[in-house]
């Protein structure tokens, strides 16, 4: 949907920043949300997760995901990362789980209270993480929107902090979305991440499958002034 010189001014023109993330929140502008386990979570689950072992999912830039619950309920231990306090509170409240706060110094951790749910979400900055204050490193993760909603110049960071977070053959699943980015001339998230791009961030460093490509709903992009978007999937597997 772009050519690499297209897409380079796209890069220079994108922008978002937390303080955006949060005012969405406020004002409930939280379509990607819809309290529904993705499908394509469950569907693809035995690619990448493989076997009945248990293991440890990073939900980088989690917000609400109702689907950490879900990976939760299969066993696996769930962690997630969120800069938005409101996101951290109405995750628990909506899924009416019970939670306790913990005051460390990288923020504040909510901590799943009820038996046999492992989910932790740490309120704080994404590239503040490291694997000592996680006190492990997981070996999978679930990207469901962090990609697309970071501005393409950070990219190359998010995908560096988050490998740094993942042990050294991690996989998992991701989710990003493509449009006509000509239709946007004031490119805000959720930014166009063509699967062109992806693979050459990851070229180095992971194999890339895609899985499946869906058209994403009118309410994803119609306000966006972009006649459509698709919904792409990929497995991602470190080398």
């Amino acid at each position: 949907m772009a050519n690499d010189q297209s897409y380079d001014h796209y890069i220079k023109l994108a922008y978002d920043t937390v303080e955006d993330w949060a005012s969405y929140y406020a004002v409930r502008d939280t379509k990607w949300h819809n309290g529904i386990l993705n499908p394509y979570v469950k569907k693809y689950y035995r690619r990448y997760q493989e076997n009945d072992e248990k293991s440890t999912f990073l939900i980088p830039l989690c917000g609400k995901c109702v689907d950490m619950v879900w990976l939760a309920k299969m066993g696996n231990r769930v962690i997630g990362i969120e800069f938005v306090q409101q996101a951290c509170e109405e995750f628990f409240a909506e899924n009416n789980l019970k939670y306790k706060i913990d005051e460390e110094q990288i923020g504040k951790v909510y901590r799943c209270q009820e038996t046999d749910l492992d989910i932790t979400i740490y309120n704080c900055n994404f590239y503040s993480m490291t694997p000592e204050i996680l006190g492990c490193r997981c070996n999978r993760f679930w990207d469901c929107a962090a990609i697309f909603a970071i501005p393409p110049k950070e990219h190359n960071q998010y995908i560096k902090q988050l490998t740094t977070l993942l042990t050294p053959q991690a996989q998992g699943l991701l989710f990003t979305v493509e449009y006509n980015i000509e239709e946007r001339l004031d490119p805000e998230s959720p930014f166009s991440v063509p699967e062109s791009q992806l693979r050459k961030y990851f070229s180095s460093i992971a194999n890339i499958e895609w899985l499946e490509t869906i058209s994403m709903p009118p309410n994803w992009y119609q306000h966006l002034g972009l006649s459509s978007m698709a919904g792409k999937y990929f497995l991602i597997k470190f080398i």
